[in-house]
Order: structure tokens, then sequence, then C-alpha cells
């Protein structure tokens, strides 16, 4: 088992002159996890799958550590489908019969043990979630586990990361929204904003301001304003004045 993990609980970068803190694997997860010993039969694992809708299942011993992992994949050459391999002369003799033997267990075998990945890699919960999906990619593996001290906490898959960036786009518009509300609502008192035409925008602490002001000292306020909203991070001044218009 190999186990990638981060140097501290909370990584925190500057990125596009602003301050990005990283998600954790933990934050993603899908916990508990579902989880089925060695001994367990391959048409239970099955059934598991389907009816849990997971993509895997970690395998754990007696102890509740993790030694393998059970997907999907796992099922694709099986006799019950008639997608057995075949015999191939070329392929032994190239490969060795060794890897014959391993592909006929894992098409007739009828406990989990039989097929399934041992040693898979896996997460700490505090690992940053890039670096988890990096390993997802580098390793062509649809699921990760998140393990703490070999015991698992949950998993990752690509449905999990799915709903993560849903969920964090719903949450950055209504945000975005309500800060938009309260800029607004600020210039809207203050008796210097008279005769400025303005709107903003806001994604992810972005203010992007558009509109015509009457003279830059209106600018300046408006920028000072909008640095006191909570909810602002950044500002892109897309201002005109009144007299750069053509008439």
């Amino acid at each position: 088992m190999w186990i990638k993990t981060s140097a501290s609980s909370c990584r925190i970068s500057k990125e596009n002159d602003g301050w990005v803190v990283h998600m954790k694997a933990s934050e993603v997860m899908r916990a508990p996890a579902v989880t089925v010993a060695p001994n367990c039969r391959v048409i239970d694992a099955a059934r598991l799958l389907m009816e849990t809708n997971r993509r895997g299942l970690p395998v754990v011993d007696h102890s509740g550590i993790i030694v393998g992992i059970v997907s999907e994949g796992d099922f694709l050459r099986r006799v019950e489908l008639e997608t057995e391999p075949t015999d191939r002369p070329w392929f032994d003799a190239f490969f060795g019969i060794g890897e014959s033997a391993v592909a006929f267990a894992r098409a007739y075998g009828r406990s989990v043990d039989e097929i399934m990945t041992r040693d898979p890699m896996c997460v700490a919960p505090d690992a940053d979630l890039i670096e988890a999906i990096a390993l997802m990619e580098s390793h062509h593996v649809a699921q990760i586990p998140v393990v703490l001290k070999g015991a698992v906490l949950g998993m990752i898959s690509k449905a999990e990361l799915l709903a993560t960036v849903a969920r964090r786009f719903d949450q950055s518009i209504h945000i975005g929204q309500g800060v938009r509300d309260n800029i607004l609502a600020a210039i809207r008192k203050e008796r210097w904003a008279a005769g400025a035409i303005v709107d903003v925008v806001v994604t992810n602490g972005e203010v992007q301001i558009w509109g015509v002001i009457v003279d830059n000292n209106q600018r300046k306020a408006l920028k000072a304003l909008i640095e006191n909203v909570a909810g602002a991070e950044r500002i892109v001044d897309h201002l005109k004045l009144r007299d750069e218009l053509p008439l």
C-alpha cells in the first residue's frame, strides 16, 4: 500500500495575485466507506457494488486494515459474462505463464481475494485534493481510498469530484449574489455616488465593476467602498468617465 500525504493539514498558496486554500481529501471523500473481507464471495461483492452505487470497495482484513480494492473493472473478464481470457500462446511466450494464471484466477475466482487489486494506491485525509486527482490520473484509476494508519475513512471517486464541482458552483453563485447585493446597497446610501451609473459582477471574490462615473474621485471612493464589503477580495475596474463617452 502506498499512501500520499501532505506535510500539513492545510496548504495555502498564492495564485493569480490571490491566496488560495487547497481542499483536502477528507473534504471530498464519500464516508463511511463500504468495505468487504478478502473471503467475501465475488457475487456478494458485485451485489454490494450495485446496491450501494459504488465504483469500488476497499478490501480489509480482520483488523480493519486495507489489503486491496475490488472495482467494477475486476468484473469485466468473467466466465459468467463469457468474456474470460482465451488461450493465447503468444501472450504466454512473451509475458510468461504467470500472467495467464493471474488472468485465469480473476476470471474464475469465487472469493474477492482472487480478483482484487492488491496494495492499492491510497491518500491520507490531509492530502491535497489536487494530489489525489493527480494520482488517479497517473495510475488510471477511477477511485482512491482515503486511509489513516491503514484504516479506510472513505473513498474519492469521479462521482464525488463531480458532486463537489456542482456544489461549489452553486455556493459560488449564491455567495457572489449576496456580495453584489451588499455592494449595490452600500453605493445607493452614499451621496457622493450621485450621477454614477454602475453595476457589479462577483465571481469567487472577484468584483468586476462596470458603468459610467462623473470623475476619478468617484472611482477612488467606489474602490474604497467595495474593499470594505465582506467577500470582495479583488476589484477589476471597467468604469468609464462620462466625459470620455462619445456624444
